[in-house]
């Protein structure tokens, strides 16, 4: 899951178009499977990524030496509520700072972010990037043939934070579904007060299981991260530790058209109402088309949007080709038929 839209040609039925405008906002990493919980230690600061199985809380605590003072969460995910509250315990023991630094999603993330005595977002890469997510729902599957009570997730999270019951509580009457089998998902999003996008104000999204996109969610009046003490501070945690890749850079505009003519776009009717849906999206952000009318788009919520963009392209056609279409407030698309230009071929203005 990635947090675009992705469509493979231009006929496609509705529940695959559904399926590609409410496609995952909640994972920033790759489409492949997540690697076990595994973490890294550098000099004072933890690093905790990949996805937690039963037996980490233990790992957790070995691994939490008083020389750690700060955890820093690279979106590790689980939706295991024993396995979130017993990481969440190990992190409130050791009484260090826990880091947003990137998307805190599911159930295990949030936890363990919300288990420490200080808690700030990251301020490296780009702050639309950082944000934390509370996932509820009718239930919340946590195990093959278990769930675990909405009052439990409820009253942890009130007792963790300054969040009241109806701060939680899920809006059934803003449930929906579109895809067979889906659990419906209530989900409350938390963004640095920093941020362009929605300043760390608190949003509510109801959806089909985690396919809300952000930009259909509804502002919860008064609240922001820091007034509901999911942060303690509205300052930015920077250490030049703290570094991401560089994005793919994007080629120069090629004035094919202007950004807002959605008939130009090399794209079926679908993919034209997905570019639509592209132009919502805050910056940064990245279009791609590819060779058969297919087409799909990366924001904000990864920290590479070029690089995944295309990427996510290759997963869908990997014997085809793929090009950017746009990028941010640029059309920067070369026709299939001509050869992309090389850096000698641009002139600069």
């Amino acid at each position: 899951m990635t947090s675009g839209s992705i469509q493979n040609g231009g006929n496609m039925k509705l529940r695959n178009r559904m399926l590609a405008i409410f496609a995952a906002a909640s994972v920033v990493l790759s489409g492949a499977a997540q690697a076990a919980l595994t973490f890294y230690t550098d000099g004072d600061i933890m690093f905790v990524h990949g996805k937690a199985e039963k037996g980490d809380a233990d790992k957790l605590k070995e691994r939490l030496v008083p020389a750690i003072k700060t955890v820093v969460l690279r979106s590790p995910t689980g939706m295991d509520w024993d396995i979130a509250t017993a990481l969440g315990k190990q992190i409130e023991k050791a009484e260090v700072t826990t880091v947003v630094h990137g998307g805190c999603y599911e159930l295990v993330c949030p936890a363990m972010f919300l288990s420490g005595k200080q808690r700030l977002f990251s301020g490296t890469s780009r702050l639309e990037t950082h944000w934390v997510s509370l996932y509820i729902g009718e239930n919340t599957f946590v195990l093959k043939d278990t769930t675990t009570k909405l009052s439990d997730i409820h009253a942890w999270w009130q007792n963790h934070t300054k969040l009241s019951g109806r701060d939680v509580s899920v809006y059934r009457e803003s449930f929906f579904s579109v895809l067979p089998n889906s659990a419906p998902m209530d989900r409350k999003v938390f963004f640095p007060i920093q941020a362009k996008y929605q300043n760390g104000n608190v949003i509510h999204c109801s959806g089909a299981a985690k396919s809300q996109q952000f930009i259909d969610c509804m502002p919860v009046p008064d609240a922001s991260a820091l007034s509901k003490g999911i942060i303690t501070s509205a300052d930015l945690f920077t250490d030049p530790r703290l570094k991401e890749p560089q994005d793919t850079p994007a080629p120069a505009p090629t004035g094919f058209a202007k950004l807002d003519a959605i008939d130009a776009v090399p794209v079926g009717d679908n993919c034209k109402e997905i570019y639509k849906d592209f132009l919502k999206q805050p910056s940064p952000r990245a279009f791609y088309v590819n060779d058969s009318k297919g087409c799909g788009w990366q924001n904000a919520q990864s920290f590479t949007p070029n690089k995944s963009a295309l990427s996510r392209c290759k997963q869908a056609r990997p014997n085809g080709e793929c090009r950017l279409y746009a990028v941010d407030d640029q059309v920067v698309f070369t026709p299939f038929d001509k050869p992309l230009p090389t850096a000698a071929d641009v002139v600069l203005p």
